[in-house]
C-alpha cells in the first residue's frame, strides 16, 4: 500500500524529474508482489476486510499506471483479479475469520472499477445486491459500469489457496450458512489460532461465531496477542484436550515452523448437502491431542448442520468442544438453546459416552485509554475420554416452532470401527450419514444394513 502511494506521487512528478521512473518501476514491482498474495481463487489469508482495504488503497496507482502505459502495464489482469475479481468478497460472505469481516466488503467505487475491468457478471451481481453507492467523489470517477448482473450458478466455495470453505444453499438469510477454515497458523499480524473453527449464520445472525474484535490496543500485535481470547484458540470453536491450545508458527527470536496448522482434506457440494473434512491436528503441540478430524455437513434439504469430531488422546483425558455464541445461549439438560433476535436454534449433542455442558466466560481488558473490562461468554461440551479415539457429534437445527414442524427431529450416533453413522429422523423420513476418513455419504429413506 505504501508502494502504491509512493508510485502515484512519482507518476505525478515524473515530468519534473524523469529519474522517478525507477521509483515507479520499483513501486509497480512490489505492488504486483503484494497482489501475488491473492490466491488464484481470490482468497486472501488476512481476511475479506483486509483484501478490500489493500485493493482500495492500490486502486489509484493501478489505474494511473495502466492509463499512462497505454494498457501495457495492467495489474487488473493479474490472475488473482481476473476474470473474477470479487469471488472472495461474494462467496466469502459470513466468513469473518481472523481480524477480517463476514459482512459485505469493498467501497462502491472499488467494486465498480473491478467490475468494469473484468466485465464479470457475478461481480456486478455482488455490487448490485450488497454494495450501496457511497456517492463520494471517487464514485463519480469510477461509476457503476453497464455490466448486466447475473447470480452465480453455484453458491458454496472452497478457497483452496487459504483453505477456507463456505457452504450454503443460497444467498438468502432463510437457510443456514457455514463458513469453516483450516490453513496454517502463520499469519503473525491478522491471523488467529483458529484452525478447524467454523461460523454458523442464520437469519442474519452468527449463532456460532467469532468474538467481536474491538479496535486494536497497544499490545495486540505483540507476542502476547496470542493470549487474547479474540486471537487464541480458546476464543474459537475448536477442541481442547487437557487445556492444550493451538500454537503459532513464529515467535520472536525463534525459528519459523512451516507445518503448524491443518488442511481441508475434502470439500464437496451437492444439491441436497455440502460437507468438508478437516484435519487440524498439526495446529497443536500434539502432547495431549494426538489427532483431530472434523467433519461438517450442511443438510440443505432439511436446513440443519452436523459437526462430527473424532478426537484421539489418552484415555482419561479431558476433552472440551468450545463454542462462541453470537446470541444468547441457554444450557438445558439435553440441549443448548440459542436465542437470536428473531429465531431460535438448538444444539443437540450425539455421544456414546457421558458428557456435560459448561457455561464459561473469557476475561478481556484491552490495553488502551478508558478501556472497559468485560466478560465474554462461551459454552462447551465436556467429557472424559473413555477411549483413545472419541467421537462427538453436534447438531445445529432451528427450533421446532421456528420451522413450523409438528415434532422434534431425532438423531442417533453409531460407531463401527473408523466408520461413524448418524441417523436423522424427520416426521417419519430417515436420512443416514456415513462418515469415513475420506468422504461423507448421504442415504435417504433407506434402512441401515452395515
Amino acid at each position: 500500500i505504501c508502494y502504491s502511494g509512493i508510485g502515484l506521487a512519482s507518476l505525478a512528478l515524473l515530468h519534473e524529474d524523469p529519474q522517478l521512473i525507477d521509483v515507479i518501476g520499483n513501486s509497480a514491482e512490489n505492488l504486483w508482489k503484494m497482489i501475488d498474495n491473492i490466491g488464484i481463487d481470490g482468497g486472501w489469508q488476512e481476511g475479506r476486510g483486509y483484501w478490500a482495504y489493500a485493493l482500495r488503497n492500490s486502486l489509484f496507482f493501478m489505474d494511473a499506471l495502466k492509463k499512462l502505459s497505454n494498457g501495457r502495464i495492467d495489474m487488473f489482469r493479474h490472475r488473482g483479479l481476473y476474470p473474477e475479481p470479487v469471488d472472495f468478497a461474494l462467496f466469502g460472505l459470513t466468513a469473518g475469520f481472523g481480524d477480517g469481516d463476514g459482512d459485505p466488503v469493498g467501497h462502491s467505487y472499488l467494486i465498480n472499477k473491478l467490475v468494469k475491468e473484468s466485465g464479470s457478471t457475478r461481480a456486478a451481481w455482488y455490487r448490485k445486491q450488497y454494495i450501496l453507492p457511497q456517492e463520494s467523489l471517487f464514485d463519480l470517477i469510477y461509476p457503476a459500469p453497464p455490466v448486466t448482473p447475473a447470480i452465480p450458478e453455484s453458491f458454496s466455495r472452497h478457497f483452496r489457496s487459504i483453505d477456507w470453505a463456505v457452504m450454503r444453499k443460497d444467498f438468502t438469510d432463510d437457510n443456514i450458512t457455514i463458513a469453516c477454515k483450516a490453513g496454517m497458523n502463520d499469519d503473525p499480524h491478522h491471523g488467529h489460532l483458529d484452525c478447524g473453527s467454523f461460523i454458523l449464520t442464520w437469519k442474519g445472525e452468527e449463532f456460532i461465531g467469532e468474538i467481536t474484535r474491538e479496535r486494536y490496543d497497544e499490545r495486540y500485535f505483540d507476542e502476547c496477542r496470542w493470549e487474547y481470547p479474540q486471537a487464541s484458540s480458546k476464543g474459537h470453536n475448536v477442541i481442547q484436550v487437557n487445556g492444550e491450545q493451538q500454537i503459532v508458527a513464529k515467535y520472536k527470536n525463534q525459528p519459523w515452523k512451516s507445518d503448524v496448522g491443518g488442511e481441508i482434506t475434502r470439500f464437496s457440494t451437492n444439491q441436497d448437502h455440502d460437507y468438508v473434512i478437516m484435519d487440524p491436528s498439526n495446529a497443536y503441540p500434539n502432547k495431549e491431542l494426538k489427532e483431530w478430524i472434523r467433519w461438517i455437513v450442511l443438510d440443505k434439504e432439511y436446513n440443519f448442520a452436523l459437526v462430527l469430531d473424532r478426537v484421539s488422546c489418552a484415555k482419561g483425558a479431558e476433552i472440551e468442544l468450545l463454542f462462541q455464541p453470537g446470541v444468547n445461549a441457554i444450557i438445558e439438560p439435553d440441549r443448548v438453546l440459542l436465542q437470536g433476535r428473531a429465531a431460535e436454534m438448538e444444539m443437540i449433542t450425539l455421544c456414546n459416552q457421558k458428557y456435560s455442558y459448561y457455561n464459561g466466560r473469557h476475561a478481556s481488558l484491552p490495553v488502551m485509554e478508558n478501556a472497559r473490562f468485560q466478560w465474554i461468554p462461551y459454552f462447551s461440551t465436556q467429557l472424559t475420554a473413555g477411549y483413545e479415539k472419541n467421537v462427538i457429534g453436534s447438531v445445529f437445527i432451528p427450533s421446532v416452532h421456528d420451522e413450523m414442524k409438528t415434532e422434534r427431529p431425532n438423531f442417533s450416533l453409531e460407531e463401527k470401527g473408523r466408520l461413524q453413522i448418524v441417523t436423522c429422523t424427520f416426521e417419519g423420513k430417515e436420512i443416514i450419514y456415513l462418515f469415513s476418513d475420506d468422504k461423507v455419504e448421504r442415504k435417504h429413506n433407506q434402512r441401515r444394513e452395515y
